[in-house]
């Protein structure tokens, strides 16, 4: 909801003459909510919001949270939630683009409707939600630290019933410019999710086992050839780490591939296996059998210039010696899996963390993509299972 809300937002200062780059404004946006959030929760981590570490516990002088302040540059996390739920906004028809890029976005009529029945609840200064957040993107003396923005904007809250019920609509139903093909994977999903929770599995599901809700036999397999093929790019990155702890001790970091391989040899093979793993399915994907055949090579210093010569971020290869790539390279003190959950908070913050629980607890066949397993928090939500809903509202002022 809120980066649908971020390009209405921005869809309204370009209406009015100002243009605001929708990606700027979607990210402010997200980064209030999330700081509005902790501070109703006295600041506890929780899973479902970024930005703990990064953000003021508050603001000095009368203007509180300044628009200027929420859109600066390192204010907030390196990827924001925007940056997957846009994705979502096309296929489902709340949006339209020419490229998919993010500041193309429009929204429809559909994705509107959408943001009027998830807000149509909060009206801060007796203002929509909406036309509110313009104004202070705009840079008007508006408060956004009230109860009404607060409520509308939090990810730890519920959506209103009718706002589930549209969205769930929209899953089913899909973008105009979406293939038939493409709404009915959805569906197949969302129905095996949703058997899932009703009937928990008793036992971890295996990629042997096709559920029945997914008839198609290629939908499957495209599946598990993703998964495969996920674990072959994270058996990579564990390699890479490797390479990287080794270089960072190495004289004038600098390594021969000859001088590499003895170190590191062990992941070199499990790249290898997991490589082949892939290529075995036969899948069509150009992309992923190149990436695949480049790390399934007998010849382990030809598997090493291969991956190198893709990365160049972290390890680069010039010549014959392996060096490091550039500001990425972390002398061996960061893992790329800790880099990547770094650029979305610190690793303090899941310090008492309050936990969303569900998709974790079912044992989902090995690889799966995490976007069934966020499909299934997604289908909790959608039943009301996911939040627990305030027994009273407070006012909307």
């Amino acid at each position: 909801m809120l980066a649908l809300l971020g390009v209405r937002v921005a869809e309204l200062q370009s209406e009015r003459g100002r243009a605001i780059p929708k990606i700027e404004c979607t990210n402010a946006i997200e980064a209030l909510a999330c700081w509005l959030a902790y501070r109703d929760s006295h600041w506890v981590s929780d899973a479902r919001l970024r930005g703990r570490n990064k953000f003021p516990r508050n603001f000095d002088g009368d203007d509180g949270p300044l628009y200027a302040r929420f859109r600066a540059r390192g204010f907030y996390v390196t990827q924001p939630m925007r940056m997957a739920s846009g994705s979502a906004m096309v296929p489902l028809g709340l949006a339209t683009s020419s490229n998919r890029r993010f500041n193309t976005l429009q929204t429809t009529a559909e994705g509107r409707a959408f943001l009027d029945a998830a807000l149509d609840g909060f009206r801060p200064s007796n203002r929509s939600m909406v036309e509110h957040l313009s104004q202070w993107v705009g840079g008007e003396k508006v408060s956004v630290t009230t109860g009404s923005v607060s409520r509308g904007l939090s990810p730890c809250l519920p959506l209103p019933k009718i706002a589930l019920e549209h969205l769930h609509c929209r899953i089913l139903a899909g973008g105009v410019d979406e293939s038939a093909n493409a709404k009915a994977r959805r569906r197949s999903a969302l129905a095996w999710v949703d058997r899932l929770r009703t009937k928990p599995p008793g036992a971890p599901l295996s990629w042997l086992e096709r559920p029945p809700e997914v008839q198609d036999d290629r939908h499957w397999e495209d599946l598990e050839a993703g998964a495969r093929l996920l674990l072959a790019r994270d058996v990579a990155l564990q390699l890479l780490d490797s390479l990287e702890a080794r270089i960072s001790h190495a004289p004038a970091e600098r390594m021969t591939i000859a001088d590499a391989v003895p170190g590191v040899r062990e992941e070199i093979e499990l790249l290898r296996e997991a490589a082949d793993a892939f290529l075995s399915m036969r899948h069509e994907d150009a992309e992923a059998n190149e990436f695949c055949r480049a790390c399934a090579s007998a010849d382990p210093a030809t598997v090493l210039r291969n991956l190198c010569q893709r990365d160049g971020r972290v390890v680069a290869l010039v010549g014959n010696l392996l060096q490091p790539g550039g500001p990425a390279f972390r002398r061996g003190m960061v893992s790329n899996a800790e880099r990547e959950s770094n650029s979305v908070d610190e690793p303090s913050d899941t310090a008492g963390a309050v936990s969303v629980q569900g998709a974790d607890d079912i044992e989902w066949p090995k690889g799966l993509s995490f976007r069934l397993q966020n499909l299934y928090m997604l289908n909790l939500e959608l039943h009301e299972r996911l939040h627990v809903r305030p027994t009273t509202q407070e006012g909307s002022t």
